[in-house]
């Protein structure tokens, strides 16, 4: 998969695309242990090969009224981090991508007659990691 592939899933009625070279793995659902609600980005935990990875809550995050049963596991600087998403629609190259300015999205892709707004990894780690310091 090339740098500009894109990852294309949906959360909720929302649909969102993330770069591929961000995704470490795809995986089912795991028990999710809460966390106390310091900061709404972050759901809970899940345990991954005896780890404990954060959960992004993506309903937050999104403006969406649920979350999903899948995971996206994510290579940041931060490690490894989870985001939820409720199905998987496919891997591809978009031919153009048009910028937006809102916050942890990078631009939007027409694909299959439906807007894909491209979540901006790197601003998003970048605003949880703010909320942590203050």
């Amino acid at each position: 998969m090339g740098e500009d592939s894109l990852l294309f899933f949906s959360l909720g009625k929302r649909n969102l695309a993330i770069e591929t070279r961000h995704v470490e793995k795809v995986i089912e659902g795991r028990n999710i242990y809460p966390l106390i609600p310091l900061l709404p980005y972050i759901k809970g935990f899940i345990s991954y090969r005896r780890y404990l990875i954060p959960l992004l809550n993506g309903s937050h995050l999104f403006k969406t009224e649920r979350g999903g049963r899948n995971l996206i596991l994510l290579s940041s600087e931060l490690g490894l981090i989870a985001l939820e998403c409720e199905e998987i629609l496919s891997i591809d190259t978009p031919t153009s991508i048009l910028p937006v300015d809102r916050p942890f999205i990078k631009g939007m892709v027409e694909r299959s007659g439906k807007i894909h707004w491209i979540v901006d990894l790197p601003s998003l780690l970048a605003e949880i990691s703010k909320a942590f310091e203050g």
